[in-house]
């Protein structure tokens, strides 16, 4: 597979482009390699929408919180 159909291949997988020397070492990889590349992007997003999750409910906690104590257990 040349650069242009493999920087096609894994530009439509990641939704991403990808510039020459992104593509000179991705040439290098085997099959396994590019699976293992592709879980560890996949799992990188997935961890990172999840801590993004847990800041947001640590945020809307806290705000409820306060309202509570502004309004002495009165809502």
């Amino acid at each position: 597979m040349g650069n242009t159909e493999r920087r096609k291949v894994m530009g439509e997988r990641f939704n991403i482009s990808l510039d020459d020397d992104i593509m000179r070492r991705l040439n290098g990889m085997t099959t396994l390699d590019e699976e293992a590349y592709e879980d560890g992007f996949r799992n990188g997003r997935d961890e990172g929408m999840a801590e993004g999750m847990a800041e947001a409910i640590e945020m809307v906690v806290d705000l409820i919180l306060v309202i509570i104590k502004d309004t002495n257990g009165t809502i």
